[in-house]
């Protein structure tokens, strides 16, 4: 859903010739506008050169100006004040109408006689309200003036108060088997939108995943490189769900740009020291992050990826200074009976840099033997990745001494930052490595499964997670054996399609159906299907998971506006505080979204609210903040204490508004979560008091 409600007036002549007078013209259509133009010309002949501009006003004799918000949300009410300006030296009575589309509605009156004076201004006041639905909307003026018409046309959105809503199944069929799938929903029926994948290749099931990574809505290191690294290595079912780029020239091309753009992107992120920060901006260097990023523009630069050799070699560097630093951290788990447990072990960081180092033909033997000598100090992924690391170097008789037998007395509790390791991260970067030393050994069948039936029944894994398991089991994919199976498609008992042996795709109205599969042949059939819409009830399940988020309204002097009533033109103070509940450890990577109800506007965002406002004594600082129309993303750390962040806000449109709840939410542990605050918001003309 996208509108261009700023529409930009740019003209460009090209090189245009001088009559003899050195004058030339260039005629232009101007669109709806009225304001100022610059107008600029740069005039050369040989090896002279000139400049000149000037500004030029544009105006009708009676400008039209139309105050809406910058969007609205289903069940929003807005009052809609239109100013007139006349231009003129003579007064003229104007006739006023709105006009609206489908998805809004005019519950005023929709036409006003006015007289106005001669280089005087009146105004018009109309209210609208948007219907229960999800769409861009129209609100057009009609001026009759002067014996001419005047008219403004704007768009504008309906957007949700709350997110997307994603669902999402997958399976296995065998020949002679069926299978039962039921696409009802409760979304808004111009939302809702469904798709079914079927192949015979087992990374189907996946879709979902890869399409989570592909489409990851924040842009810090590790997620851009989590979001470009499977790609490498599922580009069939990138095809297959970009159905769009079934053109293999136009998808192969779509494939080089997503990654190249994220090795690109990466490399922006490079400190004067060698390593990438997380977040654009920053000069605070992240380990792991820049050892994730080097083993991915590693494996790109094999398949023939551009990397910057003296940008990939600053991070190697970096690499190898880091793995030198030969601390200890401590490190929980659980054990074979699930019992919590601490130990000691260098850290995971270091392990994997000197794997990385040895992908890259550039191993630290001196560490590495060092580590091997220590192998006490380990944890189980490491032991895989130094193991491997010999291989590569090849040495087998290290590698069979390192190399564990599994992952069963040794589970990594998950962290929320750092090297981001959990069970199955570990469990998933050690079958990648071994894929890359030893592809036949007997455990990479075992842990395949594993991790296959992880991201198949398993729900809120995170990127880190997703991305090596996918990519491990891209890798494996390569290698199945061919099947000769085939189904037909039912939908409510009507047939919908056939699976001949090619991935197929159906998309064309699933959402509100029930299907039926029946597969015949020799083999397994994988299906995939996903949903996802808009509720129609807007409703939110507020709750408290392990993090406390809040968000509470004041006025410029300090006083908590409690009942979600201010007036037009009001300064707020909008305070948003979180903390977790948890006192076993911080809580890191945690994004805070507050989605603003229509009628409120942030002010300036690079204004610091402690400058302007002196009650406010202290304010925390995030890592990273993302500022968008309608929202603000706050990207922190939270622990047991309580970190408070503030922006300003000013109330600009007349009306009732629908106002979404603020969330907290651990970006890689979605048990960590917080939803809270939704509400209606009205915003009172400015002159008298509120009821």
């Amino acid at each position: 859903m996208v509108n261009k409600r700023v529409k930009l007036v740019r003209f460009w002549s090209g090189v245009l010739e001088t009559n003899a007078a050195g004058q030339v013209s260039f005629p232009i259509a101007i669109p709806q506008f009225s304001g100022s133009l610059r107008i600029m010309a740069v005039a050369y002949k040989e090896g002279a050169f000139g400049s000149a501009s000037q500004s030029m006003t544009v105006a009708d004799p009676m400008v039209v100006s139309t105050g809406l918000p910058r969007f609205l949300s289903p069940r929003d009410r807005v009052k809609v004040p239109v100013s007139l300006t006349n231009t003129t030296e003579q007064s003229t009575p104007a006739e006023v109408q709105i006009q609206v589309s489908q998805a809004l509605k005019v519950i005023s009156e929709s036409r006003f006689t006015l007289s106005i004076k001669a280089n005087e201004e009146g105004q018009a006041e109309f209210e609208i309200e948007a219907a229960s639905v999800i769409d861009s909307a129209t609100v057009e003026v009609v001026v009759q003036a002067f014996g001419r018409t005047f008219r403004e046309k704007l768009d504008i959105n309906i957007r949700p108060v709350v997110g997307l809503v994603q669902l999402a199944g997958q399976g296995e069929l065998k020949g002679g088997q069926s299978q039962e799938i039921s696409l009802q929903h409760d979304f808004f029926p111009n939302t809702a939108q469904a798709q079914l994948w079927l192949s015979r290749s087992p990374m189907i099931r996946f879709a979902n995943n890869l399409e989570y990574l592909v489409d990851y809505p924040y842009g810090c290191l590790e997620q851009i490189t989590s979001s470009a690294f499977p790609q490498l290595y599922a580009q069939d079912l990138m095809k297959t769900l970009r159905p769009n780029l079934q053109n293999t020239q136009a998808y192969e091309a779509r494939i080089r740009e997503n990654v190249q753009e994220a090795i690109f992107r990466l490399m922006a992120n490079q400190t004067y020291g060698g390593g990438l920060s997380y977040w654009p901006g920053s000069y605070e260097e992240t380990w792991f992050g820049t050892a994730y990023a080097a083993h991915f523009m590693i494996e790109a630069q094999r398949i023939g990826y551009a990397v910057s050799e003296g940008g990939l070699g600053q991070m190697f560097n970096y690499l190898e200074n880091k793995a030198r630093d030969q601390k200890l951290v401590n490190y929980q788990y659980l054990d074979a009976q699930n019992r919590p447990r601490v130990k000691t072990i260098a850290p995971k960081e270091a392990l994997y840099s000197l794997y990385v180092l040895a992908l890259a033909k550039r191993p630290k033997v001196s560490l590495m033997n060092y580590y091997r000598e220590n192998a006490q100090w380990l944890a189980r992924d490491s032991q895989y990745l130094l193991a491997i690391s010999y291989l590569l170097l090849g040495d087998k008789n290290s590698y069979q001494k390192l190399l564990p037998k599994g992952f069963e007395d040794e589970k990594s509790v998950a962290v929320t930052g750092g090297s981001f390791h959990s069970s199955l991260r570990d469990e998933a970067l050690a079958l990648n490595a071994l894929l890359e030393g030893d592809p036949e050994h007997p455990q990479v069948s075992l842990m395949a499964r594993h991790l296959s039936e992880a991201l198949g029944n398993a729900t809120n894994l995170n990127t880190q997670e997703q991305a090596f398991a996918l990519l491990s089991l891209g890798k494996i994919a390569r290698k199945q054996a061919p099947t000769d199976v085939k189904a037909e498609i039912w939908r409510n008992n009507t047939p919908a399609g056939q699976f001949t042996g090619e991935d197929l795709r159906l998309s064309q109205n699933l959402a509100g159906q029930n299907l039926r599969l029946s597969a015949q042949g020799n083999g397994s059939l994988y299906y995939f299907w996903e949903m996802n819409g808009l509720s129609a009830s807007g409703k939110v399940k507020e709750e408290d998971r392990q993090i406390r988020v809040r968000k509470t309204f004041y006025d410029r002097n300090g006083a908590q506006i409690k009942d979600l009533r201010f007036r037009q033109n009001d300064l707020i103070i909008v305070k948003v505080s979180v903390v977790t509940e948890s006192l076993v450890q911080d809580i890191e990577n945690v994004v805070i979204t507050d989605m603003l109800p229509a009628g409120l506007e942030i002010e300036n965002p690079r204004l610091m609210p402690s400058r302007e406002i002196r009650w406010i004594r202290t304010q925390d600082e995030p890592q990273y903040y993302d500022i968008r129309d309608d929202r603000i993303h706050y990207f922190c750390r939270v622990n047991a204490k309580t970190q408070s962040f503030y922006y300003l806000a000013r109330a600009v449109s007349q009306g009732t508004f629908q106002m979404g709840p603020v969330s907290a939410s651990a970006m890689y542990n979605a048990n960590y979560a917080s939803y809270h605050g939704s509400g209606q918001v009205t915003v009172l003309p400015r002159e008298g008091r509120a009821n």
